[in-house]
């Protein structure tokens, strides 16, 4: 941290714990008289955009009534009809900003900075813009103290900017200074006008129906303006900022072996002062992917490839390897083999492949993977999802896809996707879109509308997660992960044990291990949230990880490649250091279902 880094947040400390003991009295009676004259809570929480645009829960005394929208505009004189009494006078005095004292001395604001605004307004900002984000948000700022509500949007980021630019310990001071001139003369409290091109903030709503969803690559957003919603994307590691040269060097040794791929929307989850960081954990390579661990097919797609990018291996479900890129690649992927050779691994032979599914009655499901189907283009995804609905007997089209997380835009500004959607998801033939939220960071405003435009359009949704080590492998953070999931209608399907990939083993953990952190995290959460199963995608089908005692774990085939061992119940004596079924030597028992 610079000599200024460490002034500032000394500061920061020295003003809000002296802030917090001289206004004791000041909170106390805010609080009492917030409760007694309206209903609902004293403080107002809500997430906002914090330092590289990580949320965190931003306080406020409340200054509204409980009914008022949580994300409406900004009142613009002290008769709005949604303030309480209290409420017009907290705000005169700006003293509704106070609890941010406690996000100050937490270290997820400071004194002087940018106000924080929404996650879902980041989208919004040109790349100038979002520089504002290379600081902690701020109690004040040059905004608040160059006109404050007599700014438009536009001006407020440009004076934003300017700070992150010019900003200094003297110039800190100066600001702390004229805002508590400010405070007490009560200037330009209200938002005269929102933005520099409409007199109100409109809190604009994308229609349901397909005749009103006409965008091309941009997007009417809640705030009612329009913004490119184009991602920008990263593939050599060297263009990462935010990364040393020795960092760089290190995992370019990794980068030369294993694609590495993001864009501008999922880094900008990234708290890069966290090297434990979960965004980080999921998309930056790390040197541990070099250890020498797992093979590239580790559950022999191969043996149950027909042509090159079609899959059989279960009776009734038949899979489409529809593209070789994603908009971003996991680190713990396990389809490197896509990336590592795209030429070969992906549908191309798309007649041939529609013609096995004609003549072969049984596939009832199609599931469309890769890499990514939501990174083609809508037209050639329609041109694959067309001709299959034509198919009498293929009932569910699935779409298995990282995009709602990786990049929501992609949903958002597409309104030709949602139409093809809404076309081909019917009352008795429905498409699911397999979403794959690994951790609760991801579930941001914008990926959360991108999931409600899907499922507008008539799409169900479930996802699915792999247990990754120093990801989402506590208990509590995979319990919050499906409860938001179950919050949203985004089923939790399965949870995967995972596979043992190439440059995989720092990813995954034991099978026994696992299974505790499942059912803990389980416990935590309703019935509708623990309807995912742990399980793991063997060669030979999907083995359900049911149960453990001391002395032996206990499986079940969920869904086999040999339909005779559908059902099928296992018992093997415990090893904790499994890590896969292979792993596996000492069968105690086995019991084989009869079928009809």
């Amino acid at each position: 941290m610079s000599l200024y880094g460490i002034c500032k947040r000394g500061l920061d400390i020295l003003i809000s714990l002296l802030g917090m003991a001289v206004l004791l009295p000041v909170f106390a009676a805010a609080v009492i008289v917030i409760k007694l004259s309206s209903k609902g809570p004293a403080i107002f929480r809500q997430e906002r955009a914090g330092k590289n645009g990580k949320a965190f829960v931003f306080y406020k005394f409340r200054t509204m009534k409980v009914d008022a929208a949580p994300f409406g505009p900004s009142p613009k004189s002290g008769e709005d009809a949604r303030l309480t009494r209290v409420g017009k006078f907290l705000r005169e005095y700006s003293l509704d900003e106070l609890p941010q004292l406690f996000n100050i001395l937490k270290g997820e604001m400071s004194i002087v900075g940018p106000r924080p605004l929404y996650l879902s307004q980041i989208s919004e900002w040109s790349e100038r813009q979002k520089k504002r984000l290379l600081v902690k948000p701020g109690l004040t700022g040059l905004a608040q103290i160059q006109g404050r509500g007599e700014l438009t949007r536009e001006e407020k980021l440009e004076l934003d900017v300017k700070y992150v630019e010019t900003a200094g310990f003297l110039t800190d001071i100066k600001i702390i200074l004229v805002t508590t001139a400010q405070v007490f003369r009560r200037k330009s409290i209200y938002e005269k006008r929102y933005s520099q091109t409409e007199e109100t903030r409109g809190e604009g709503k994308l229609e349901e129906k397909a005749s009103n969803r006409r965008v091309e690559n941009n997007w009417s957003n809640p705030m009612g303006t329009k913004t490119d919603t184009k991602s920008k994307y990263i593939t050599k590691i060297e263009r990462l900022e935010q990364l040393s040269e020795q960092e760089t060097g290190e995992l370019k040794k990794v980068t030369d072996k294993f694609a590495f791929r993001s864009n501008d929307y999922y880094l900008s989850l990234i708290d890069w002062d966290d090297p434990d960081d979960p965004i980080r954990r999921i998309i930056i390579p790390h040197t541990q992917e070099l250890d020498e661990w797992g093979r590239l097919d580790p559950s022999d797609e191969h043996t149950y490839t027909i042509i090159p990018g079609l899959e059989h291996k279960y009776n009734s479900t038949a899979l489409f390897l529809v593209s070789n890129v994603c908009d971003g690649i996991c680190r713990y992927c396990f389809r490197k083999r896509v990336f590592i050779d795209p030429q070969s691994a992906y549908l191309r032979d798309i007649p041939a492949a529609m013609q096995y599914i004609k003549e072969h009655t049984e596939i009832t499901n199609v599931l469309l993977t890769g890499g990514d189907p939501l990174v083609l283009k809508t037209s050639k995804l329609e041109n694959i999802i067309r001709p299959l609905r034509e198919i009498e007997h293929v009932r569910i089209i699935r779409i298995g896809t990282k995009t709602p997380a990786f990049n929501p835009h992609r949903i958002i500004a597409d309104a030709s996707l949602l139409d093809m959607i809404e076309k081909y998801s019917t009352e008795r033939k429905k498409i699911y879109i397999m979403t794959h939220f690994v951790h609760p960071r991801e579930l941001t405003d914008l990926a959360v509308k991108g999931v409600n435009m899907l499922q507008k359009a008539g799409a169900m949704i479930a996802n699915q997660t792999p247990l990754i080590r120093g990801l989402n492998d506590k208990p509590r953070v995979m319990a919050e992960l499906l409860a938001k999931l179950s919050f949203i209608g985004a089923v939790p399907y399965y949870i995967f044990q995972c596979r043992p990939a190439l440059g995989n083993k720092a990813y995954t953990m034991p099978i026994e291990e696992g299974y505790e952190i499942v059912e803990q995290a389980k416990s935590l959460v309703s019935g509708l949230a623990k309807r995912a199963r742990y399980t793991m995608s063997h060669s030979t089908g999907k083995i359900e990880i049911i149960g453990k005692t001391e002395d032996y774990v206990y499986f079940k085939y969920h869904r086999a490649a040999n339909d005779e061992n559908s059902g099928r119940f296992m018992v093997f004596k415990s090893n904790p250091e499994a890590y896969w079924l292979d792993d596996y030597t000492e069968q105690a028992d086995d019991y084989l279902i009869s079928l009809p």
